[in-house]
């Protein structure tokens, strides 16, 4: 009986020599590291010196949630990478660090700044300081940094009302209202004491969250309150329990904002101003000390206030700023110590752990989530409108008892007229080194100006509906 060779054996030998070849010749599957032409590479461990990766994936949570989630790749090697790694489909950036130089790398339309430590024989300090510093980077994962929104009730008007959610559900569970400085943040915690003082609040108590209650309380305990107010309470969230947590912000444009703060810290002494003697700086210096102010505030976590990392961040203050971006050149040693206050110790830890692409990684988690995270975003530019939108959200008079009540203190202390600063904000945006400082909190505030839109034409069609 003659055998007949059908269409299907062929596709059969086919397949198999294809994977024969590409096995061979080292095509990636599924799950295997590449460096971007198409063939593993291995990974060989230190000898001398100690080194790391960190590599980033982004994926989803799950289906049930549209927030993202990081899961960090973390492995102690030496490698030259020329081209963008790939695990599984996925871009991973990678980042080479030794303890040897001080150096810049180029990566794309990025560079990469890594901080490390020249010791000199002799200096013990500054060699206690390099070893801790190795032992952190070496068990670092930027899923210790990332932004913790876990456990908030979504945008009220993007997406809460059409999950079935009330504004009772709002007003009764934990408030947190995320204090963005220079962005009408005084004055809504005016309003909130004010409405708590006529009794508008419903009873329900509130606590402005300073740098002596972090580090006096715990989470827990400051959680009991109804109403959270403060800088750095982005997180707290995740520990409300069965209650509903919801936040709120206000900010305004980077630039306005750094103008503002700029002239209140001229003649006040604040947690903004930082350890910095501002009268020494000129506008341009002090925008990129302050940097993305925001971005940051989204990464907060309490162990900076706490001093937790005090001897790194205090070796890394003393031998490792010396190319600092953000701490201006010729005040590193002008530091005043009992003013490292909480963002400025984050600032300097995240300077050393986290690289300039895995920062880009986290905005993109930030913008992606903005109205997860948020239950209203309102702008400093839309006040009035802004509290209106914010009554709708928590049931709360809001608007009735705060409504074109601004606080502003900078502006009694700033001798420029408008044309002056107008011209001020104009050299901040024709800065290179400026732009790029602030780039983190110019996409947000873009991204935010988005959202602010869609909030109010919901917001207006609910009100003609209601009306």
């Amino acid at each position: 009986m003659e055998t007949r060779i059908k269409p299907i054996h062929f596709v059969g030998v086919f397949c198999f020599l294809y994977i024969a070849v590409n096995f061979f010749n080292g095509v990636h599957m599924p799950g295997t590291v590449t460096n971007g032409t198409n063939r593993p590479f291995k990974v060989p461990r230190p000898k001398s010196e100690v080194s790391f990766i960190r590599g980033i994936i982004k994926a989803p949570i799950s289906a049930a949630h549209d927030a993202t989630t990081f899961v960090a790749l973390d492995a102690p090697a030496v490698v030259a990478l020329d081209a963008p790694t790939v695990v599984g489909g996925h871009l991973l950036n990678v980042t080479a660090h030794n303890d040897t130089a001080a150096s810049e790398q180029s990566h794309g339309d990025t560079t990469t700044w890594i901080l490390n430590l020249r010791c000199a024989q002799g200096k013990k300090a500054c060699l206690k300081t390099q070893r801790i510093l190795q032992r952190e980077q070496e068990s670092f994962s930027l899923t210790d940094v990332y932004p913790h929104g876990g456990g908030t009730l979504p945008n009220y008007f993007l997406r809460g009302i059409d999950r079935g959610l009330s504004a009772v559900d709002y007003r009764d569970g934990i408030v947190g209202f995320l204090h963005h400085n220079k962005a009408s943040g005084t004055s809504v915690k005016m309003c909130i004491k004010n409405m708590a003082a006529k009794g508008s609040l419903r009873g329900r108590n509130y606590l402005i969250v300073s740098t002596q209650q972090l580090t006096s309380l715990t989470i827990e305990n400051m959680m009991k309150n109804d109403v959270l107010m403060g800088d750095h309470i982005f997180g707290f969230c995740e520990h409300s329990g069965s209650r509903n947590c919801s936040y709120f912000t206000f900010l305004r444009d980077p630039y306005e904002r750094v103008l503002s703060a700029y002239f209140y810290c001229k003649v006040h002494k604040d947690q903004l101003c930082g350890p910095v003697p501002i009268r020494d700086l000129s506008i341009q210096q002090f925008a990129v000390y302050q940097g993305s102010y925001f971005f940051y505030q989204l990464l907060m976590d309490q162990r900076y206030c706490k001093k937790r990392d005090a001897n790194l961040i205090d070796g890394l203050l003393k031998f490792g700023f010396k190319d600092s971006k953000f701490v201006p050149r010729g005040m590193e040693n002008g530091l005043i110590p009992n003013r490292l206050v909480c963002w400025f110790r984050q600032r300097v830890y995240l300077e050393a752990m986290v690289s300039e692409e895995e920062r880009e990684v986290l905005l993109e988690n930030i913008l992606d989530n903005l109205e997860n995270w948020f239950s209203l975003i309102g702008l400093r530019e839309e006040y009035d409108f802004s509290l209106d939108m914010l009554s709708a959200v928590y049931s709360l008079p809001f608007s009735k008892r705060c409504r074109g009540k601004v606080t502003n203190p900078s502006s009694r202390h700033n001798p420029n007229k408008n044309s002056e600063r107008q011209k001020l904000k104009s050299e901040l945006m024709s800065s290179p080194e400026v732009v790029r400082a602030l780039r983190f909190d110019l996409r947000i505030y873009e991204r935010a100006q988005k959202l602010f839109e869609r909030q109010r034409r919901r917001f207006e069609i609910l009100s003609r509906e209601n009306a």
